[in-house]
């Protein structure tokens, strides 16, 4: 035991990996020589002799974190509304418990592998098409996936406008819901629909309601 004491004794004021052996400090229950260390991080560690001179701890602990740290951080926008976005759009994809993941993942709506897996990637195409804080990511085919190609930032009515659950009718000569032709002319969403299931034309409908307001005037 002496000559090992003597080894260790070697050891005070070295450095090995991230340790600074500061002094020996007794046996462990298997007779092992333990040391007290300095880690570069500033913590104080006590590790065995043995271990630290062979190599095979090198830190106090902190060192084993540096990989998720800087994963987590590397981009410097974990705590953005994009970045929340990235988040919500996969969750509603692969989470089962979400309460979402009935009409998105449960429908087979996936996110492309480019975006899954890179949050980086996710965010230069954002900001190239258009992102703003208040806007709300869009799927053009709400049949597809989330991908560059059926992706697009859009307003709340927008997005609400491109609803599977949505009534297009031709107006004018125009594809519109009927929650855009409610807007528009100030009309119930519920009336329209209702007029749409007896059979009755939206136009005829709005026509003979301006034809009416021009006779009061």
């Amino acid at each position: 035991m002496k000559n090992n004491i003597s080894k260790y004794e070697k050891m005070v004021g070295k450095k090995y990996g991230m340790l600074t052996v500061i002094s020996l400090c007794g046996e462990d229950k298997n007779n092992h020589m333990k040391v007290k260390c300095k880690c570069d991080c500033g913590n104080e560690t006590i590790k065995l002799a043995y271990m630290v001179l062979q190599g095979h701890t090198g830190s106090c602990g902190c060192n084993k974190y540096k990989p998720m740290i800087k994963a987590s951080t590397k981009h410097g926008k974990r705590f953005t509304r994009i970045y929340r976005t990235w988040g919500n759009m996969k969750t509603r994809c692969y989470n089962k418990n979400s309460s979402f993941y009935n009409v998105y993942g449960g429908r087979d709506i996936r996110v492309c592998h480019e975006w899954k897996s890179n949050f980086i990637s996710f965010y230069n195409w954002a900001i190239s098409n258009g992102y703003s804080d208040d806007l709300t990511i869009d799927r053009i085919n709400n049949n597809g996936n989330y991908e560059p190609n059926n992706c697009r930032w859009a307003t709340n009515i927008k997005q609400a406008n491109n609803r599977r659950n949505n009534v297009f009718v031709s107006f004018h000569g125009e594809k519109m819901t009927v929650s855009e032709i409610s807007r528009k002319y100030g009309l119930k969403s519920s009336t329209l629909y209702g007029r749409i299931r007896r059979g009755i034309e939206i136009e005829s409908y709005i026509k003979e309601r301006a034809d009416a307001k021009k006779a009061v005037i």
